[in-house]
């Protein structure tokens, strides 16, 4: 049975709550979006799910009750009209009836933008959040609240966040801080390794612009099975761009779905161009019961004989190299934008991402082909 509290410390853990989910509550003038129609859109990555919640007019509301010391909303902004000047925040956010900020810069047309956060909440008591839009002259939408459980927090089916500094993530000596924020390699042969008690895995990394234009390739093993090759590659649209953007949030590859229970997986890099990167891992159903970083333990609810531990590197390697490539990703890029004052300015140019941002969250949904069929966890 999955964990339903108490098993998501440390804080650096964020429970995600998708737009779709029935803990939001809607009124008013909302359009459901569930097509994935705005995916596409600027360089910052897909929504989350593939699913928003939007309304064209004021006084759309929502409000969402939860446990915790910290939460956030993303979404996006479209604009009606001129895409370039000065206007008031056309949404309000409040915790507990208070009045919470909202963030200076909005770029138009771009997913996955932090719309309002507070994170100096009493965690054992409830709380909620509520925000509602103010006038017609910019498309609203909702993608998903992340938000820091507390102790008690009900996390029953709930996608929780691991940072890639977390201490369930052993690495070895190759592994180096990049400067967008994340953990990078390009030693062929790299491996980290992390043991989980969940349902599946999403692996999120980046591309910096200054990286090689060659794909590249890594693998995965769980439980000690055969290793599944995924692809590191640019979106289609900066391949070929003499000065590509450095690419946030891209989803490496998706686990299938696993039997609830302890899982332990090894991520090996295989290529040779684009190098392989971890900003965050994200686990469904995730506990932390008997998630320790043994890299030997097959899943209890999986069980696998004595000979079949995790493969060694050089197996994963040559399995890798000698067999050719056996699954695809879309990859995808998303950075979230910070940085508060009085006033929202709405911009239509994107500007370049800060490097290494302040407490950086990059969520998004992808697919990963393996094993002759997609498989798609959020």
């Amino acid at each position: 049975m999955a964990s339903t509290s108490g098993d998501i410390a440390p804080s650096t853990r964020r429970i995600l709550v998708d737009d779709a989910s029935a803990q939001i509550q809607y009124s008013g003038n909302w359009t459901v979006n569930s097509q994935g129609i705005q995916d596409k859109i600027g360089d910052f990555g897909p929504t989350f799910r593939q699913t928003l919640h939007g309304t064209p007019q004021p006084f759309g509301n929502l409000s969402f009750t939860f446990e915790g010391s910290s939460v956030a909303v993303y979404g996006i902004v479209s604009m009606i009209g001129p895409i370039s000047f000065e206007v008031e925040p056309i949404w309000k956010c409040f915790v507990d009836g208070k009045s919470i900020r909202t963030p200076t810069t909005i770029y138009t047309n771009q997913n996955r933008q932090k719309l309002c956060e507070f994170d100096k909440l009493d965690s054992s008591e409830a709380h909620t959040l509520a925000i509602s839009t103010t006038n017609n002259e910019q498309l609203f939408w909702v993608d998903y609240i992340e938000y820091t459980p507390s102790s008690t927090a009900n996390i029953t089916g709930a996608f929780v966040s691991i940072q890639y500094d977390d201490d369930l993530l052993v690495y070895d000596e190759t592994w180096q801080l990049s400067g967008s924020g994340a953990k990078s390699t390009s030693t062929v042969g790299a491996t980290v390794n992390t043991s989980f008690t969940g349902t599946g895995v999403l692996w999120y990394g980046a591309i910096p612009s200054e990286a090689s234009r060659t794909p590249s390739t890594g693998a995965y093993s769980i439980d000690g099975q055969p290793p599944n090759t995924f692809a590191i590659r640019r979106i289609p649209s900066s391949e070929n761009s003499t000065s590509p953007p450095s690419l946030f949030n891209q989803i490496f590859f998706e686990t299938p779905v696993l039997p609830f229970g302890k899982h332990n997986i090894t991520v090996t890099y295989t290529g040779s161009g684009i190098p392989l990167s971890l900003d965050r891992l994200v686990i469904q159903n995730f506990s932390i019961q008997n998630a320790t970083n043994d890299t030997t333990n097959p899943s209890p609810s999986q069980p696998v004989s004595a000979s079949s531990k995790a493969p060694s590197t050089s197996k994963i390697v040559g399995a890798v190299l000698g067999g050719g490539t056996s699954g695809e990703t879309g990859l995808l890029v998303n950075p979230f934008l910070h940085g508060f004052h009085p006033r929202t300015k709405v911009v239509g140019r994107r500007e370049p991402p800060q490097a290494n941002p302040s407490r950086a969250m990059f969520i998004h949904s992808g697919i990963l082909r393996g094993g002759g069929q997609a498989r798609r966890l959020l």
